[in-house]
Formats: C-alpha cells, structure tokens, sequence
C-alpha cells in the first residue's frame, strides 16, 4: 500500500491552515511477529494450536517446542510432517528454520517466515545442563531494504536466577552476532514470574518492552492461568520505530495483542477464523502479537527485484548417483540464492546450483531456491527429485590368499545397494553351484581349487562384478622327522628306543600290555632293532583285522605330520593256539612339511 503524509502549517495570526501532502516515495508493508508456544502437555503441535495460528495471520512466528506428528502418516518430526503443519496453519509459501534436536523430550525452537530466510542457526543455551534447545535465530529479507533479525526462546522454568544467567548468555550472543542498529525481535516463552524479574532487566537495557501488549479485557499476562507474564515480542530499539496497531476485522490494539480465545464471543471469534472459544484454554501460554510497518527506501528505485530465467528442474536418479540442481536468475544488486528441501534452507547451500553426491533415498522430494536481492526476493518452481532403486555397489573385495593344501579357503565380499541383493560366486568365471552367499568356503583345499574366484552381486536395477581374488595352493615334498626299526635280536630290553632316523622320542600309549623285548632270531641290517612283545598277542577283531600297539611320537612345532608303518617280516600274523609270545617288525616313519603340534601315530 501507499501512505499519505500530510504536514498541517498554522500561521500566526491567520485562521486558516496550510495542508501540505505528499505521496510517500516507496512501498510500506506491515510485518506480524508473534511469539507461539501454543503445545498443551504433550509438546507437539495439535489442530487447536494450528488453528490459533491460522486464525492469527502471522507474517513471521517464533515458535517454541517445534514438534509434530503428521495426521496423513508422514511421520514425526519429518520434513513433510512439518510442511504439513505449516501448509494447514499458515499457507505453502512460508518456509521455516528448526533447530536440531530429535531426541526423546527435546523442545527446540524454530522461526516460521512469509518472507525469504536467507540465514539460519541455533546458538547454545550453555545454561543447560542437558541442553533440549538452543536459542533460534534466523535472518529474514523483508521487502525492500530491510532485514530482520528473529531470536526464538524458551528460557527455563527453574529459577529466576537461571533465567538471569540465560539472559546474560543472550545479550552476549546476540550483540556478538548480529549487526549493530539492526531490526532485531527477541521472542519467545520466557516463563518469568514478572516483569521486573532480572532477566527481564538485562532483556530491558537493549530491547523495548513498550508498549505492553493486552487481551481483548485489557489483560498483559500470558501464561495458561493467565496471572503470569511468561511471553514477549521484545524488538530493538531501531525497530520500536516501525510498531503499529495490530488490527483485525472490527478489532484493533494500539500496543499489540495477548489473544486468548475465551475472552471473546462465539461471533466476534469470527474475526479470527477458524479459532473455536476453548482453543486457547489447551495451549500452555497465550500467543503474544506485534505488528511493525516496514517502509521502503529511495535506493529501492536504483534496482530491480530479482527474476528468474530459467527454472530448475525436475530429476530422477538412481541411489548411489550424483544430481544437481541449478537456477539462473537476474536482478540489480546481483541476487543471493538459497536452496531449500521441503521449504527448510539447505546449510551452505548458497550459490546458482546445488549438488548431491551418493544420493541416497532420504534425499528424494521437492527442491526450491528462493532468489533475493535488496529490492526484493522470489523462490523458484520446485523441482522433485525421484530416487529410484541404483545397482548394487561392491565396498569390500574378495581378497586373494595363499592356503597350504588340505586347509579351507573362505572369500568374503561387502556390497550395498536397493531392494534385496543376491550373489553367485565363480571360479574361473564358471558359477559354482550353491556359492550364493556374502562368503564362500572352499573345504580342504587341493590344487585343482586354485585359480580366480570372483562374485556377482545382483539386484533388480543391475549387477556389480567383484575383482577376481587368486587362490594359490601351498605344497612341497615331505622331509622325514624320525625313524624307529623295531626288529632286534639285541638281547637288551629298550624301553625308549632312539631313531635310526632322525631324531625324537616314542612312548608306548595302548594296545595290549607288553615289553620292548629282544627278537626272535631274524636279523635286520637297521639299528637298533627293537621288537614289541605282546603277553599275548592281541586277537582279531572286526573284520578279522588284527588289534596292535600305539605309540605317541614327539612332534611339537610341526605341521602337517604322516605316521606311517612299513610292514617288514611279520611272524605269527595271527595268533596261533598254542604260542603265547608274537614278535612283529615293521619300520615307523614320521614326516613332516611345516610347523605345528603334537601327533599319535601307530600301526
């Protein structure tokens, strides 16, 4: 709209006066800040406090305890569940800032704005010892020249001396932060016990609490009980400058307005539609409404308003693709551009395009850039991207291994990708019937298992072939360890016998009772010859084969051991009926290639 101004002129003397009018040179706006902490006990956002907002027309709202669960299965705190709420209670054209918190019983604040947020962040509240939220704040690009600067806040409920130490922490913050003689409104839930409390005092030395907003009877407190002024729209000094009445249809408040539904009629509710009488009796504090009138400047004239030239557009791309979305606009000043998913800004997405790497199905849904230059700002069409299931992707190869023969060889793959993914390992590129899982174990290794063992990882957009992994398989021929002749005709009994071969020890460790004994008269040309006596022999057992000793042979430190008998010259095979003494002779040998443990061997 345009203003008149009009300077009234008396001369003296004269009864008549000068009336002097101009046009004003630019554009005023008027721009609604309110403060929300509409929740009731279950601190997330219900139809009574959307309606409150809605019935309210705010421009720009701080909001507390920044919390919702979708009515249309969007889920709990999710970028649609909060585009959801926004679009129900204020419209699709406002975008907002949240803080980060999600865990159980977090209450964060958040800025929800008509006009472009072209910066956003939350500072700590260090007053916290387990912080839940931060302070909120955002810039905001109103039109014309002007910027605004919105702090949101919930103070805590514990003391007024924490509340003093958090106002003390927000002066600091704030005066660090953000520009000197700026337009600034702190706003929010402040849960103080009066206006004189200290916290109030800091809040008094750099923002202006006047005028006092009131309800439709003239009321200033805001908590639920209504006997506690608990919320503020405090702005800066420069900013108090452009206070105006808040108005509505058949209503008008001169120094802002504390709205409680109750206070008024069903039928002078219909100036606030949709708000129903008990609405404001559920929400924990009453909304707290400020109206400022914005005016343009002479150097708005010297510029153009942004305009975009060339949309962006609408992609799909499969999971684990790259997309970038880009804008080209025009406007004096060169414009500024950020980029929004879901109408929230994207951190550090700033220039004329935006980028994702390894898109991820998250990422799918509506992209917007809002474009703004001092003369004005415009967003952009949205743009969808549509993520779509992407062919798997190897991220851990089958390693290649070197397996002494006779041990097993295992190959373990890692692969991610859409849907549900199924494998198929090779060898030598020829599938291996059965091998269809992340591993593949090859059992007791022999040299026909060697060669290149690969896999493919499939799903229903593609299929990922891993690098080949070598199989070499280890051999060498055998070295003997030790050697044991056990035929004598030494008349010593040897209860230990030292090799012939080699060197070790060997015990005698089952088999039927006996002795090292002297031999039966055969001569053999190894030495020593010893002879196992058994008192008797042992008889047959199953299969008609002959039952025998056992001895344990020293075999610590090495590997892959075989013990084996070399039959030589058995005498009395079986037992005969009338001899109660058998002799045998045989050769033990022990052999090894690579270290290990302990070994029985025996005939």
């Amino acid at each position: 709209m345009y203003r008149i101004l009009c300077h009234f002129s008396r001369w003296t003397g004269l009864t008549f006066a000068l009336l002097l009018c101009f046009q004003a040179d630019a554009q005023t706006t008027t721009v609604r800040v309110i403060a929300a902490n509409l929740n009731g006990n279950t601190q997330s956002y219900q139809p009574f406090a959307l309606r409150i907002l809605q019935g309210l027309t705010p421009d720009v709202v701080a909001i507390q305890e920044f919390n919702y669960t979708s009515t249309n299965g969007l889920g709990v705190n999710t970028p649609a569940a909060f585009r959801e709420m926004i679009d129900t209670a204020l419209g699709t054209n406002y975008v907002y800032f949240r803080e980060d918190f999600n865990s159980g019983g977090d209450i964060p604040n958040g800025i929800i704005s008509r006009y472009p947020i072209i910066a956003a962040g939350s500072w700590a509240d260090t007053v916290q010892s387990a912080p839940n939220r931060g302070y909120a704040w955002a810039q905001i690009a109103l039109p014309g020249t002007n910027t605004l600067y919105v702090v949101s806040v919930h103070l805590l409920t514990s003391s007024s001396s924490v509340r003093a130490s958090e106002a003390t922490n927000l002066k600091a913050l704030m005066q660090a932060n953000l520009p000197a003689n700026a337009f600034v409104v702190l706003a929010g839930d402040f849960n103080t016990g009066s206006r004189s409390e200290a916290a109030m005092v800091t809040f008094d030395s750099y923002l202006s609490d006047n005028p006092i907003p009131v309800d439709d009877v003239g009321n200033s407190d805001t908590s639920a009980n209504r006997n506690n002024p608990h919320d503020y729209v405090l702005p800066s000094f420069s900013f108090t400058n452009k206070l105006t009445p808040v108005i509505y249809p058949g209503h008008t408040y001169p120094n802002g307005l504390v709205f409680d539904s109750r206070v008024y009629s069903v039928a002078a509710l219909v100036d606030f539609a949709p708000v129903q009488q008990p609405d404001s009796g559920l929400a924990q504090h009453m909304a707290v409404v400020k109206d400022f009138l914005v005016f343009g400047t002479s150097t708005n004239s010297t510029g153009t308003a942004p305009s975009i030239n060339t949309q962006p557009q609408s992609q799909t791309v499969a999971q684990g693709g790259s997309v970038t979305f880009s804008v080209s606009a025009t406007g004096s000043p060169s414009p500024s551009y950020q980029w929004l998913f879901y109408g929230t800004n994207l951190n550090g997405a700033t220039s004329l395009s935006f980028s994702i790497t390894n898109v991820a199905f998250a990422d799918g849904g509506p992209y917007s850039v809002v474009v703004t230059n001092a003369s004005g700002s415009i967003t952009s069409s949205v743009a969808t991207l549509t993520v779509t299931n992407g062919a798997p992707i190897i991220s851990t190869q089958p390693q290649s291994q070197a397996v002494t023969a006779g041990q097993n060889a295992t190959f373990t793959v890692g692969a991610s990708g859409s849907g549900t993914l199924t494998y198929q390992w090779r060898l030598n590129g020829t599938n291996i019937s059965t091998a269809t899982g992340t591993s593949y174990t090859r059992f007791a290794v022999q040299a026909s298992d060697a060669g290149n063992y690969s896999v493919v990882v499939s799903n229903s957009a593609g299929t990922a072939t891993s690098a080949d992994a070598a199989l070499t398989i280890l051999t060498g021929s055998s070295t003997v360890i030790a050697q044991w002749n056990f035929n004598t005709t030494n008349a010593a009994t040897i209860n230990s016998p030292v090799p012939s071969l080699g060197t070790g020890t060997i015990t005698v460790i089952g088999g039927t009772a006996g002795s090292w004994v002297t031999g039966t008269g055969s001569v053999d040309t190894n030495t020593p010859n010893n002879a196992w006596n058994t008192t008797p022999y042992p008889g047959t057992t199953s299969g008609n084969k002959v039952a025998g000793a056992q001895f344990a042979v020293s075999t610590l430190g090495r590997k892959q051991i075989r013990a084996f008998a070399i039959h030589h010259k058995w005498h009395n095979f079986h037992r005969l009926p009338d001899s109660s003494l058998c002799s045998r002779r045989c050769r033990l040998r022990a052999k090894n290639q690579q270290p290990s443990g302990n070994h029985r061997g025996g005939k």
